[in-house]
């Protein structure tokens, strides 16, 4: 077989699924008690930043939260946690 095509596809491309991300983000953030909401115009902005856990640093810095999931520098830890459970959530939506 001799191949003809190649295609690369980069998430969202082939189908829009940033829906589903943004929901799962948000399933993250009451799981661990964060009570942040990215609603779709919020999300559609952070979209400009590239990665989900730099989407979430970034948000972060925006609002200059101070709870207590960032203190005593423990930022990377709860952004890796909130990135581990959005993803899979959702994998299980799609």
């Amino acid at each position: 077989m001799t191949l003809r095509a190649l295609i690369f596809d980069v998430d969202g491309t082939l189908a829009d699924t940033e829906e589903a991300h943004r929901q799962a983000f948000n399933a993250a953030f009451i799981e661990l008690e964060l009570w942040w909401d990215w609603g779709p115009q919020l999300y559609a902005q952070l979209l400009r930043v590239s990665g989900g856990k730099e989407r979430i640093h970034a948000y972060w810095k925006s609002r200059g939260d101070r709870s207590k999931e960032f203190d005593g520098g423990a930022v990377q830890a709860t952004v890796d946690r909130l990135h581990e459970i959005k993803t899979a959530v959702y994998e299980q939506a799609v």
